[in-house]
């Protein structure tokens, strides 16, 4: 049975065994149709890996399904209402 692991706030860091995350403007940017592929903000883009995704307004991952779920340097940023939102989002 494969495992499904879920990465949010990955950032660079996008492992391929992962299901990886991240609500980076930029990252929402660089996925967009042709235009995407021209433009860079930073000096790497983000790995073909990593999904734009906001976990605060739902992620494409059904509730209990994650066997894990990492999110470091993510949770502190968010308001207590959204963090509890954020929380629901896997229970």
């Amino acid at each position: 049975m494969t495992k499904l692991y879920v990465q949010y706030g990955s950032g660079f860091c996008a492992p391929a065994d992962w299901v990886n995350f991240d609500a980076s403007p930029t990252l929402w940017f660089e996925r967009l149709p042709l235009i995407g592929r021209l433009v860079t903000k930073n000096v790497n883009r983000f790995p073909p890996g990593c999904r734009y995704g906001d976990i605060v307004k739902s992620l494409p991952i059904a509730a209990g399904t994650a066997d894990a779920v990492y999110a470091s340097h993510v949770l502190e940023h968010l308001t207590r209402e959204d963090f509890r939102i954020a929380l629901q989002t896997f229970a």
